[in-house]
């Protein structure tokens, strides 16, 4: 099925911020239970949809997942990559509204393939190993060749 509504959405810690293409439509909804179901059965009536919108530290999972289990084809963007779509069509503001709107513009014109999401057991290993690299480099570090070894540890 082609897609023929594309689904820009600016993801906030409370706010998602979603604009429709062609129709130019805007809501502003709950980043929580009830936006997340008012935004699925809103993009069900929609035909073709596909939705983007960008990695934002984590306040996307819950939306992106309600979104898969409906059934919607959805891409979660490089943050860097979509801000450099941005600049080249010399979009400089950066609200929600535009910014949700650059991100349906990016599904209509670059057409992004969407990718299977992991299942629960996956995502909660690469959580887990995620915390377990940051607390590694967290660690210091001694013996002989560290950099933190003590200067005035005695001589051989």
């Amino acid at each position: 099925m082609t897609p023929e509504t594309f689904v820009g959405i600016d993801v906030g810690k409370h706010w998602l911020d979603v604009v429709l293409l062609p129709a130019g439509e805007h809501r502003r909804l709950a980043n929580a239970d009830q936006g997340w179901e008012e935004l699925v059965s809103w993009l069900q009536e929609a035909a073709g949809t596909l939705v983007v919108l960008e990695a934002s530290g984590g306040y996307e999972i819950e939306v992106v997942s309600a979104l898969d289990q409906a059934g919607l084809a959805v891409v979660v963007g490089n943050p860097l990559l979509l801000r450099r779509f941005a600049q080249s069509m010399g979009k400089r503001a950066k609200t929600d509204r535009v910014d949700a709107g650059v991100l349906a513009q990016y599904a209509e014109r670059m057409r992004p393939q969407p990718r299977p999401l992991p299942d629960e057991t996956a995502r909660t290993v690469a959580v887990l190993v995620s915390r377990r690299r940051q607390l590694t480099q967290m660690r210091p570090r001694s013996g002989p060749g560290s950099r933190r070894s003590s200067r005035w540890s005695p001589r051989s």
